[in-house]
């Protein structure tokens, strides 16, 4: 495949990318009411509970639909109540804080486009943080939050998303997670895109998001704190190696050249050397070794010059 057919493609995804990470802060800001019966464990508490509703409620006198123009709303009703003040760090009766780290270097999208060769100009860091702003003001004025708003909470951060990207920069991502802790007061981190942040994030009890396609055991290891806006890798690994198996192993190849079409298809499965997709790797693995397929296993070491 040649070079502006590769930028072509990969260009493609790059919106995608995009999407994720404004996503994370979707996820991160969606209100949710757990079932009354329901107690979460583990959680970090530092007030009374909230009240439970009791009775009717009464729908909000200003809309019907609770996001207005959108065919996904549920209904709109109106909060009346104690909303129980200080239930978790960061959180008041008035506030929901919510950290975002500006690192020095650039954002997730910039380092896709850089690994992409993208032709186009990424977003300045002054556009992101509006971008934010505008998301979380659009929030608070759509979505019930029980009396509270959020407050975004910026911070000069001193890791880089592409050194953390690419398997170092642990000190820096973990001096990060330590001001957040210690300094900020924050009920959670939207901005945890890289694993080595989002490690030192959930290991002090703080909720994270989103570091791309970690496996399922990264989740269960860090529950309840980590979270993830992609599918785990172990998800994906599973789910592409068993349709190989179903549809691919054992099969004559179909659209090869010359001398290898017809022939039994070779199957190699590669994986960046990263330990958590090595994880997921392995969980795929086990699905072909299961199917009684043999194939080959391959590794890459993640570099952005490459």
């Amino acid at each position: 495949m040649s070079p502006p057919s590769q930028r072509r493609i990969l260009g493609g995804y790059l919106p995608v990318v995009v999407g994720v990470v404004v996503m994370a802060l979707v996820v991160a800001l969606l209100p949710s009411r757990a079932p009354i019966a329901a107690t979460a464990g583990g959680l970090p508490t530092a007030g009374a509970e909230g009240q439970a509703v009791t009775g009717d409620v009464e729908p909000c006198p200003d809309r019907e639909l609770q996001v207005p123009e959108s065919p996904y709303s549920p209904p709109c009703f109106a909060f009346d109540g104690d909303n129980g003040g200080a239930t978790s760090r960061g959180v008041s009766a008035d506030t929901i804080r919510v950290a975002y780290r500006v690192t020095p270097d650039t954002d997730y999208a910039s380092v896709i486009q850089q690994m992409a060769s993208v032709d186009f100009e990424p977003d300045t860091p002054e556009s992101v943080q509006r971008t934010l702003r505008v998301l979380t003001d659009w929030f608070n004025q759509n979505f019930e939050f029980y009396g509270r708003k959020i407050e975004l909470v910026p911070y000069d951060g001193k890791g880089t998303v592409v050194g953390e990207i690419f398997g170092g920069g642990q000190d820096a991502a973990t001096a990060d997670a330590v001001k957040v802790d210690s300094e900020l007061d924050v009920f959670a981190d939207i901005s945890a895109i890289t694993e080595p942040y989002a490690n030192a994030l959930t290991r002090r009890g703080i909720i994270s998001l989103s570091p791309p396609y970690v496996s399922d055991e990264w989740f269960h290891e860090r529950r309840p704190y980590g979270w993830s806006l992609t599918p785990s890798c172990t998800l994906v690994s599973k789910a592409a190696t068993e349709y190989g198996t179903k549809r691919l192993f054992g099969e004559p190849a179909r659209w090869a050249g010359d001398g290898l079409q017809g022939q039994p298809r070779k199957i190699a499965v590669i994986s960046p050397d990263n330990p958590e997709y090595q994880r997921c790797a392995d969980e795929g693995e086990a699905v072909i070794r299961e199917a009684g397929f043999d194939f080959l296993r391959l590794t890459y070491t993640l570099d952005l010059a490459t």
